[in-house]
């Protein structure tokens, strides 16, 4: 049995047999693929190749792909009416973006929820507001004592009754800002809001970041904040934009160096030319950047991780190397164990809002731990943790 896919910019028949079938529609199924494989059918030679299993399931999934985006963009627009009426400025972040105005159709680009970026100093103002006008607390905690003094980045997520859909509210970008990235743009929340730009989306205009900041967004999220463990879908984001926007290159490079991130996007934008074809990437007059032996491989690999073990490794490679990841990974190693009050809850089966949710923090603790002993027993996380720490080293410098 043949099936036409995409490498190196152009199409290919390979021949699967069925058990490579079955493992590439659980492939597309975990990272949500499913909608953007249906898109891709009709550019195949013979997309009778495809199973008729595997048609109707990506199908269906770029149906519901379809009506989530719809929900998705009625939210969006009473999020952005509800701030233009408060007086709050705000951003729209990555698929808030990419998925109206970078991809062909919306279904294509799923989303888990909408990230809205505020200042700082706008923070609790913007999530009342919209508490006020329908949107639903779900953890009750947004400005506890505990929530604030963990510093995250956005506040609980809030769900927007008429729609279902989540909204995250952001005061920065990134979790982790070593005091060297201080003074990047990325980190500076209300100077991103003062460049924002609008665009139509439905009858009213939305607020969003740049061309050149929501790339650097995409590029530095993908190898810094998820290390490679958010999927194959940001190669298409990134292909998707760069089709849609010029970007001043010059300023993009200045900015990815004033952070340090120069060689993540490096990587993330190589991986992308070689898996999807040539981009319209500024690499400058000497070209694109040639990278180590194996490490577009082990990227390549790393977005393939199977998304229910990302935390397991997690835990895995803070342990394994602390003292190489200095404060950051101290810090996440500390929000692995030190977990929401909601996360216990779960593992518990009780309501998160109840206090004595935490009586049940031993036995998360030691699942938590048993889990952790398992993989590091498990040739399959012992190989990823081979995979990201190599990553992680070229990524520092080290």
């Amino acid at each position: 049995m043949l099936a036409a896919v995409p490498f190196g910019g152009t199409w290919r028949e390979c021949e699967l047999d069925a058990d490579e079938w079955v493992l590439l529609g659980a492939t597309a199924r975990q990272h949500r693929l499913e909608p953007l494989l249906h898109g891709l059918l009709p550019g195949m030679q013979d997309s009778r190749s495809v199973p008729a299993s595997h048609r109707a399931a990506w199908q269906e999934a770029h149906r519901r792909s379809a009506m989530a985006a719809l929900a998705a963009k009625a939210a969006l627009i009473r999020v952005g009416r509800i701030l233009d009426t408060a007086g709050i400025a705000y951003a729209a972040l990555k698929g808030g973006w990419l998925a109206w105005h970078a991809y062909p159709n919306p279904a294509l680009r799923p989303m888990r929820d909408l990230d809205i970026l505020v200042s700082p100093s706008r923070l609790e103002a913007a999530y009342r507001a919209l508490v006020a006008r329908g949107f639903e607390e779900l953890s009750g905690e947004a400005f506890s004592a505990a929530t604030l003094a963990m510093g995250q980045k956005h506040l609980p997520a809030l769900r927007d009754q008429a729609t279902g859909i989540f909204v995250e509210v952001h005061s920065r970008l990134f979790e982790h800002i070593e005091p060297a990235q201080a003074d990047a743009r990325l980190a500076r929340s209300d100077d991103l809001l003062a460049a924002r730009l609008w665009q139509p989306l439905g009858p009213v205009q939305i607020a969003y970041l740049p061309p050149c900041e929501t790339l650097l967004h995409v590029l530095v999220h993908s190898a810094y904040e998820h290390r490679f463990d958010n999927g194959p879908q940001v190669l298409h984001d990134v292909s998707a934009l760069l089709a849609r926007e010029a970007v001043d290159w010059e300023r993009f490079w200045t900015m990815a160096d004033e952070g340090g991130w120069t060689r993540g996007c490096q990587l993330v934008l190589r991986l992308t030319e070689c898996m999807l074809g040539p981009q319209a990437t500024g690499w400058g007059p000497e070209g694109a950047p040639t990278l180590p032996d194996g490490i577009l491989d082990q990227a390549a690999l790393m977005l393939l991780q199977d998304p229910d073990l990302r935390q397991d490794l997690d835990v895995q490679l803070q342990l394994g190397d602390l003292s190489a990841g200095g404060p950051v990974r101290l810090r996440r190693l500390a929000a692995r164990l030190l977990p929401a009050r909601r996360v216990v809850a779960a593992h518990a089966g009780v309501s998160p809002d109840r206090r004595s949710a935490w009586l049940h923090y031993p036995g998360w603790l030691v699942s938590r731990f048993a889990r952790t002993a398992r993989g590091a027993l498990d040739g399959r996380q012992r190989s990823e943790v081979v995979r990201a720490n190599a990553i992680e080293t070229w990524l520092a410098g080290r």
